[in-house]
């Protein structure tokens, strides 16, 4: 990873855009939960596997203030893991939005929310 993309301003940056995807993700798992019990807990462990690849990316970030280029190093290796999460993400999470019961819990969760925010 090229050291002038790499600095403390991104590692704040990626912390705050995954604390406000931490709080949308907490926040339609609850809308999931009382519609499609089997689908929240799919979809909760997807969110588990995002989540534990951020805190061993933050973990590795935490090294910047002592070593910046052994933490560039480290994140860089992380990369690939990184791309093929998020690939693979829609197609699973489209498999989760298969019909259950006539209904797509999800679906209706992602109405309710467009409806709160008119």
């Amino acid at each position: 990873m090229r050291e002038q993309r790499f600095t403390e301003q991104t590692i704040v940056d990626y912390d705050n855009e995954m604390r406000r995807h931490l709080t949308s993700t907490i926040q339609r798992l609850v809308r999931v939960a009382p519609r499609d019990t089997t689908a929240f807990r799919t979809l909760e462990k997807l969110a588990q596997e995002v989540w534990e690849l951020d805190g061993r990316v933050a973990s590795q970030a935490a090294g910047y203030w002592t070593n910046p280029n052994d933490a560039r190093a480290r994140i860089s290796s992380m990369l690939v893991e990184s791309y093929e999460l998020e690939r693979g993400l829609p197609h699973r999470i489209v498999g989760v939005l298969q019909p259950h019961n006539g209904t797509r819990a999800v679906e209706t969760a992602a109405q309710d929310d467009a409806v709160s925010r008119a």
